[in-house]
């Protein structure tokens, strides 16, 4: 199953996607991954420890609550990383740079906020967690989107009659 996306290869070629490649999963994974990590360090650093199992014949509550919590700031990261990896493909050089920052800038809030989702649930941690995304990242590429489609639409400057 090939894809209509494509991506440059070292040659020069245009190389299609297959959403099974390793290639195509790459970032979207390392988001995730990145996410998981992000999330334990703040929970590190909030109550001094990472989580630790209960002894041999314990509940198993927390270690199943620690794990869909992982799971579901996994599922934050890779929707992020999916909507990275499409924004940054194909991106000129300037624009490229502009959503590295703010993706950059995004992640750390993403990942506070999707705290405070946590509260409502697992779609609140995925609504709260894509929020600074869709702020800073997919709202400046709607208006440059915009920007580029009606531009041209807008008033003339006015000739200079002498």
């Amino acid at each position: 199953m090939e894809s209509q996306q494509v991506q440059a290869s070292n040659t020069g070629r245009a190389v299609p996607l297959r959403h099974l490649s390793w290639r195509y999963w790459r970032v979207p994974v390392l988001f995730g991954l990145g996410f998981t990590a992000l999330q334990l360090l703040i929970f590190a650093a909030r109550f001094g420890s990472l989580p630790v199992p209960p002894p041999a014949g314990g509940a198993p509550a927390p270690i199943l609550a620690l794990a869909s919590g992982l799971v579901q700031f996994f599922a934050l990261g890779l929707l992020a990383g999916f909507l990275a990896q499409g924004l940054l493909r194909g991106a000129r050089r300037g624009w490229r740079r502009f959503l590295l920052v703010a993706i950059a800038i995004a992640t750390p809030i993403a990942a506070l906020s999707s705290l405070v989702g946590g509260l409502f649930g697992p779609v609140g941690v995925l609504v709260y967690g894509l929020a600074p995304f869709a702020l800073l990242v997919v709202g400046p590429a709607v208006v440059r989107i915009v920007w580029q489609q009606y531009r041209h639409l807008g008033p003339r400057p006015a000739e200079d009659v002498h």
